[in-house]
């Protein structure tokens, strides 16, 4: 019996024609997957903490990576992209800090995954292959 996602799955439309990132997106989410599927069935504390540390890491990883490409381009959205990137890293930090509970953590995680990567990925980050389509490519 399969639920209903709530996390979006990873679809070409998210691309931004970077393949470094793209790559990167399309790993970021199977953890989402993973945290979606836990929400719903029961999963040891240990092995939620393993998602998590491997997401945060990975996070940390792509949003360097992703800035560099931004800065490279010379997108004029940078800075604000880059407190994007601070703020959901210090929401992760603050969820890794404040578990009270598997169910907490499983809860928390869902709601800062489903909202990053449908507001993040898939609005501010796609802004950036519209940007680079209509001032680099002419």
């Amino acid at each position: 019996m399969d639920h209903h996602k709530l996390i979006p799955l990873w679809d070409e439309r998210y691309n931004i024609n970077h393949q470094k990132i793209d790559t990167q997106h399309q790993r970021l989410f199977e953890p989402a997957a993973q945290v979606e599927n836990a929400v719903f069935k029961f999963v040891k504390r240990d092995e939620l903490k393993e998602i998590l540390t491997e997401l945060f890491a990975y996070m940390k990883e792509h949003f360097h990576d992703e800035e560099e490409f931004m800065q490279e381009i010379q997108y004029p959205r940078l800075y604000e992209h880059k407190q994007m990137h601070k703020n959901i890293i210090h929401e992760m930090f603050q969820l890794i800090q404040n578990i009270k509970s598997t169910n907490d953590l499983k809860e928390k995680l869902y709601s800062i995954m489903s909202k990053w990567l449908s507001r993040h990925i898939l609005s501010h980050d796609v802004m950036i292959i519209a940007w680079v389509n209509e001032n680099l490519k002419k």
